[in-house]
């Protein structure tokens, strides 16, 4: 079944937000330099902040997003684009909880002289590139949900031919 053009849309548009989000600041990091390893970016003592740009990320992430628009304009098949839809969301989650917590993660082999010293030291804020690709993703799953016709995709009741058959 494909999509109605309301749900077209809203999943090109989540697909599209996409690029913002990976150009927009992701995180300021003020203190000491860090390596945020996840994200394959290190903060020096003279870059501060980390952009989607920065990080080993941003060709998949625009990659993707060109797949899951392509897919939102045909229509089809709509459980790829809700896997891709789930993928962008669980990103922006994750991304999310790594960097409101990438102190704790990054310094959490080391002994607690070191974790206590960098807790003092180092303060991050989150940008909205984050929270963009996080509601990127959940545009998409709506734009899926709102391209599903219940009427066409429930199924036959007892007795009934589907409707595909059914001459009009």
């Amino acid at each position: 079944m494909t999509m109605s053009p309301v749900g077209r849309a809203l999943v090109v548009t989540g697909a599209i937000a996409v690029l913002p989000a990976t150009a927009l600041r992701w995180v300021t990091v003020q203190g000491l330099p860090l390596d945020l390893g996840l994200l394959h970016a290190d903060i020096t003592a003279t870059q501060r902040r980390v952009d989607g740009w920065d990080t080993a990320a941003w060709p998949v992430l625009l990659g993707v997003a060109g797949v899951t628009a392509l897919l939102g304009l045909i229509g089809r098949p709509r459980w790829l684009v809700t896997i891709l839809g789930l993928a962008f969301t669980g990103a922006g989650g994750g991304l999310l909880y790594y960097l409101h917590n990438v102190v704790d993660i990054e310094t959490s082999g080391r002994s607690e002289l070191e974790r206590r010293l960098a807790d003092t030291a180092v303060s991050t804020s989150v940008g909205a590139g984050p929270y963009l690709l996080l509601g990127a993703g959940v545009l998409i799953l709506l734009g899926v949900l709102a391209g599903t016709d219940v009427r066409r995709d429930r199924p036959p009741a007892a007795g009934q031919a589907p409707a595909e058959l059914v001459r009009h």
